[in-house]
């Protein structure tokens, strides 16, 4: 055994036993033609030069031969792969239909595979990301850590930096809008906060001027520096090389441009179109929030030093963080903590990840699927040419021969189909990067993910590997061709073969069939998951309601009295046409980013076990009519509710329940430390009780709320809605008109409808539903072209059976339901399969489900249903055919 194996290994390795039996051969000539020569007497220097010479000519002639078999090998190739293409090109519909079914699952691959790699594997393009850290708080609330990081509050940013000693360096950044220009000219931009170490850490250089000075970091105002990105540079300054010097005034505040980062450099948070020194926050927030050590909302970013290791950083950060709890006017029970996590497991947030993990996943049961259905069309198609074979074989054609054969037409289309899946890529890519979530999902942005290089060798090895596992089965049975099948003329059905080979191709498409049941099954819980989520009550009305935001700067804050300015814009928006109601509110629905607070009903706040984690919301009366929001009990704010008169707020039903379980809220008084209730007295009485409003994502439960009278509280940035008669969208124009009468620097942004805003939130879900549907389509497809493909292979063997059937007296019917019920059992037994593997397998769906259980009953019945159903209407042309069968012409020709 071992030994034919290993003559088998010297076959396939021909060149190197020719060129070692040559090198062998070679060196005993030259040995013993050495000797003869030392023996026929000549000098040492005379024999060496012969041996030299002969040497010289012996290595000729090893090149000669070498390039002989060379020249002899590649024409081989070139002779097997030219018979192959004629082999293919004699039947157009199998190469055709082989190249389709193979670039389907390849071309989904290559162009999932595109986002996969962005999404996991592509390096980050900073330097030395692998030493790349981010830093987290972590508050003492004993629950799961993971999902409840903390950023730092600039005073213990600032002692972190000063007492670490694990890293190369450190730095803060935050995200923020900023007003850029002034008057029309203004446009509202992304920009980042940023400390002066930043752009060091994560090796970028401006491509003009200079990065922040060290100065920055402790000047208050941070020292009126800016840096454009290239984007902005190029938009709105023209790529003018003599920027760095210039004066652009910002969010009201004049700024000298000091440098312009590298084109598509936008930052941590992928969306930056300028930067600005963390220490200009005072200018552009509000000038207190650079001491609050209370207050957590800057990111940290830091280099690990030479030699030390994350886990020795991250004990020194626990270190550090345990002192948080002194910064806080009202440090909560128990210990703070931090977390050190590595830039690289953030690049991407962990909901998209497993999203693109299970597509993959669902890409390749495709890919099976496809090669499955390759190797029945190969097997078929080896029945068809077992004449040829034999012919072959009776003129002298080795065994060997035949299988090299077959394996060179598997490969030739096997490239073929790694070709139509790449073009099928190319054009796919597009509409699937439409789909993908835009931003906000870690330092990825999907959408820049293109089929490079890489990708395109995936594709190629994916191509090889699946055109040897077609090649094994057919290359294997030419081996079972005798002389004898020369002769022809017997059907393949009498052979003894024949039952195995059509056993084994029912094999392959019960395993179709499992797969396509598994990919129906995961594709059916994210539509009924889709469906309880487009059924979510949201607390408002999305239809017909426009929502925009506005932050006027603080040189604009200064000149006027801002609630007064809140309530001109409400007025002048009222005058617009179409507008049923306006609000206005610190932030919409949907959002994902509100204030909070901790509140109590204790006023003394002498127990802070009664403490509740809510959320704060400055909202004008307005907002609750505009949105369409329930009123429980109590009652709204109205006009009175505003500067100096007695402080009130409105609560949801969620903070009732954990606040006054089984009481009414009404009339109790509640305490928190926010802006609002900052000074003197710290409580409000509760005045209104409404429904939940959902301002996360829609598939997140609601948290506890709190509402207080905007026109009491001298915020700037505000976010606005407008209930109107028709489409919202029409207004926007007007809407920018009327804002601008009351303020010309004040642009607006983030211009949306709330039915937009909740298609946003369910972005995810919607992306991994539809292309799972995709390939679960694919997937059944291709099984039913499996099914087909043997029933009729199957029912075209067994034409003398059904003859004699059928002239014995069996009726045609009974012929149609046999194969029906043939093509039923063997559909049947892969969907017993694929259920017994959708119970384990759906687990991985689990946390991409909405109120759905991942083994829903009734998601399972309807996808076994939908394959059974497939695969029985699969063969019922094979079944007509069987049916159809002439039993004298068949008992005539056999």
């Amino acid at each position: 055994m071992l030994g034919r194996l290993w003559r088998r290994l010297r076959q396939w390795l021909g060149r190197r036993r020719f060129e070692d039996e040559l090198r062998e051969e070679l060196a005993f000539h030259l040995e013993s033609k050495a000797s003869d020569l030392v023996d026929s007497g000549l000098s040492g220097a005379e024999a060496a030069r012969q041996a030299k010479l002969r040497l010289g000519r012996a290595s000729a002639v090893m090149e000669e031969a070498r390039e002989a078999w060379t020249v002899r090998w590649m024409d081989t190739a070139a002779r097997e792969l030219g018979q192959a293409l004629r082999s293919l090109r004699r039947t157009p519909g199998f190469t055709v239909v082989a190249a389709l079914t193979l670039g389907l699952g390849i071309g989904g691959t290559a162009a999932l595979g595109s986002l996969l790699d962005a999404a996991l594997f592509k390096p980050l393009p900073y330097h030395d990301a692998d030493r790349l850290v981010t830093l987290n708080t972590v508050p003492p609330s004993g629950g799961d850590e993971s999902n409840n990081l903390f950023p730092w509050s600039y005073p213990i940013y600032r002692t972190l930096h000063a007492t670490a000693t694990s890293y190369d360096g450190i730095a803060g950044y935050d995200v923020t809008n900023l007003n850029v220009g002034q008057g029309g000219d203004a446009e509202r931009l992304v920009a980042e906060e940023v400390s002066s170490q930043y752009f060091a850490l994560l090796g970028i250089a401006p491509i003009l001027g200079r990065s922040f000075s060290a100065a920055v970091d402790s000047t208050p105002g941070g020292g009126g520096e800016l840096i454009l990105g290239h984007a902005l540079w190029l938009r709105r300054f023209g790529a003018d090389s003599a920027i760095v010097g210039k004066t652009v005034t910002v969010h009201g505040q004049p700024l000298t441009v000091v440098g312009v980062m590298p084109r598509g450099f936008t930052g941590l948070t992928l969306s930056a179109e300028l930067w600005v020194p963390l220490t200009s926050a005072s200018l552009f927030a509000y000038s207190s929030i650079l001491e609050e050590g209370g207050n957590f909302w800057l990111s940290v970013v830091a280099r690990l030093a030479p030699e030390v290791q994350r886990s020795a950083a991250q004990a020194e950060l626990e270190v550090i963080t345990s002192r948080i709890g002194d910064e806080f006017r009202e440090p909560p029970q128990g210990v703070w903590g931090g977390r050190v996590t590595a830039l690289t497991e953030s690049r991407i947030e962990p909901g998209i990840r497993r999203t693109i993990v299970v597509l993959g996943v669902a890409v390749g049961l495709v890919l099976l699927i496809g090669c499955a259905n390759l190797v029945n069309l190969f097997l078929a198609r080896a029945a068809g040419r077992r004449r040829e074979m034999a012919v072959r074989l009776a003129v002298g054609a080795g065994s060997r021969h035949l299988m090299r054969q077959l394996t060179v037409e598997s490969l030739v289309l096997a490239f073929l189909g790694a070709g139509v899946g790449l073009l099928l890529a190319r054009v796919a890519l597009p509409a699937l990067l439409g789909l993908a979530p835009a931003g906000g999902v870690g330092l990825v942005d999907l959408r820049a993910a293109t089929i490079d290089g890489r990708i395109v060798a995936l594709t190629m090895a994916l191509a090889v590997l699946a055109g040897l596992l077609v090649a094994v089965g057919p290359a294997l049975r030419s081996r079972r061709v005798g002389v004898q099948d020369a002769v022809g003329g017997v059907s393949f059905a009498s052979r003894s073969e024949a039952p195995s080979r059509v056993t084994f191709q029912r094999v392959l498409v019960a395993f179709e069939t499992a797969l396509a049941l598994l990919l129906l099954t995961g594709a059916g819980l994210l539509v009924q998951s889709l469906v309880r989520l487009q059924r979510v009550d949201l607390g408002f009305t999305p239809r017909n309601v426009l929502g925009f935001q506005v932050s006027p700067s603080d040189q604009d804050l200064s000149a006027r009295d801002p609630v007064r300015a809140k309530a001109q814009v409400i007025e002048e928006l009222r005058t617009i046409p179409g507008v049923r109601e306006v609000g206005a509110a610190t932030c919409l629905p949907l959002g994902g980013r509100c204030m909070g607070s901790v509140v109590t009903p204790d006023p003394t706040m002498a127990r802070p076990d009664e403490r509740v984690s809510i959320g704060v919301h400055y909202v004008t009366p307005g907002f609750f009519t505009a949105l369409g929001v329930r009123l429980v009990e109590g009652r709204w704010f109205d006009e009175s509710d505003r500067e100096g008169s007695r402080r009130v707020v409105v609560i949801n039903e969620t903070a009732a329940k954990r606040l006054w379980p089984g009481q009414s809220p009404i009339g109790k008084r509640l305490a928190a430390y926010t802006v609002y209730f900052a000074g003197g007295d710290s409580t409000a009485e509760i005045i209104g009780l409404v429904g939940d409003v959902r301002f996360h994502a829609s598939q997140a439960e609601p948290g506890a709320d709190l509402y207080a009278p905007a026109l009491q509280v001298s915020f700037g940035f505000t976010s606005y809605l407008l209930a109107t008669e028709g489409d919202p969208l029409l207004l926007v124009e007007p809407v920018r008109r009327a804002v601008n009468r009351v303020d010309p620097n004040l642009p607006i942004y983030d211009v949306r409808t709330m039915a937009e805003r909740e298609a946003v939130a369910t972005v995810r879900t919607r992306f991994a539903t539809f292309l799972l549907l995709v390939f679960a389509g694919l997937g059944v497809l291709l099984a039913a072209v499996g099914v087909y493909g043997v029933m009729a292979y199957a029912v075209a063997g067994r034409t003398r059976e059904l003859g004699i059937r059928l002239a014995l007296g069996a009726e045609p019917r009974r012929l149609r339901r046999m194969v029906l019920g043939e093509a039923a059992l063997t559909a049947g037994i892969g969907s017993a399969v694929g259920l017994a593997a959708a119970f384990g397998a759906t687990r991985l769906l689990s946390s991409l489900l909405y109120q759905v259980d991942a083994r829903d009953p009734f998601v399972l019945t309807a996808a076994t249903a939908v394959v059974l159903l497939v695969a029985v209407a699969s063969a019922y042309l094979p079944a007509a055919r069987a049916a159809a069968t002439d039993p004298v012409l068949t008992i005539r020709e056999e």
